[in-house]
């Protein structure tokens, strides 16, 4: 059959042309196509020439490929020149830290060894030593409201009294029995621990010149006596609680205080009522406290007779009143003498 020739429609501007190809090189040069003319327009087209395809081999590629890897290969190489400079660095710098660190742990280990006979001395010196608890604090409200803190002292102080003793007995049944033969002839009179032995007080104050006074009235009397200082001891606090504390050194205060009024009365003196001032209301106030030590209760409730006493002669002037007075100052202090 003969090759029809092919035939091309172009639409230009809304009007249908068609175009044969005239010839067709089998160089597949470059083809000319001739457009009939138009009124209109008139079109030359040429067409690509078709190349030759390129036809590479694998291993032009692998020889490529290798010829440029060494480039890559000096890149990575002048990185990891950089990287291990910087490296090197902080190794200097690790080495550096660690070598201060092991010579300042030699140093401290040869000046301990130097001085290791000493330390051990002083914590053995330490050691032995007791520390006693630090003292509690106080707390007392002032006129104006304010709360005040005071610490708390781990003890009571002591303080010095003088007494007419009539007697020392061994037992206290024996000092016992001696009490009731002088409180039969109407004086005052306790039996005071002292030491080993038992004391047969028969007046008690403060001043050593007043009960020379109250010892010359006994031995008109047709009593042996003489004076004698007793020393009232420090009393250990630690055991007790705030309140007791509180209560006792404000009881102290005032039974030094009744202790000088009621000896100044037995020896026939007139103390001035001003003393006596409050104290009556200070007792009360004291005795009402809650939970207060037995002991401590008592020793309140003898200071409170003994100022009942003294109240009763200020206003009768009997002498019973005034014996009475230095009775229960009597046992006020015996115990005293056993608080602990």
């Amino acid at each position: 059959m003969d090759k029809q020739p092919n035939k091309i429609s172009i639409k230009i501007n809304g009007k249908e042309a068609e175009y044969e190809e005239q010839a067709k090189s089998t160089t597949k040069k470059q083809e000319k196509v001739e457009v009939p003319s138009s009124p209109q327009e008139e079109f030359s087209w040429i067409l690509p020439e078709e190349q030759p395809t390129k036809v590479v081999s694998i291993e032009d590629l692998r020889q490529v490929k290798s010829k440029k890897k060494p480039s890559l290969k000096t890149k990575s190489i002048g990185i990891r020149r950089n990287g291990s400079s910087r490296n090197a660095v902080k190794h200097v710098a690790i080495i550096m830290a660690v070598a201060v660190l092991i010579g300042t742990g030699l140093g401290m280990f040869s000046l301990n060894m130097m001085t290791g006979e000493n330390s051990a001395f002083t914590s053995k010196k330490t050691d032995s030593v007791t520390a006693s608890p630090p003292p509690a604090a106080l707390t007392e409200k002032t006129g104006g409201g304010q709360t005040v803190e005071e610490k708390q002292p781990s003890s009571l102080p002591s303080f010095s009294a003088y007494a007419v003793q009539a007697g020392v007995f061994s037992t206290k049944k024996a000092g016992e029995a001696a009490v009731r033969n002088m409180r039969a002839k109407g004086y005052a009179a306790a039996a005071v621990k002292s030491g080993d032995v038992y004391a047969l007080f028969i007046g008690v104050g403060l001043e050593e010149k007043v009960m020379k006074q109250v010892g010359e009235y006994y031995k008109k009397q047709g009593e042996d006596t003489y004076i004698k200082s007793y020393e009232m001891p420090a009393i250990q606090t630690n055991e007790w609680s705030k309140n007791d504390l509180k209560v006792m050194t404000k009881g102290q205060s005032i039974f030094e205080t009744m202790l000088s009024l009621s000896s100044k009365i037995a020896a026939d003196s007139s103390p001035s009522s001003k003393e006596r001032k409050g104290i009556k209301e200070e007792l009360v106030k004291l005795k009402s406290e809650q939970n207060l030590n037995q002991d401590i209760g008592k020793f309140l409730s003898y200071l409170l007779m003994a100022e009942t006493a003294l109240e009763s002669y200020e206003k009768d002037q009997k002498d019973e009143a005034k014996w009475e007075s230095q009775q229960f100052l009597l046992q006020a202090l015996s115990i005293y003498s056993q608080m602990k």
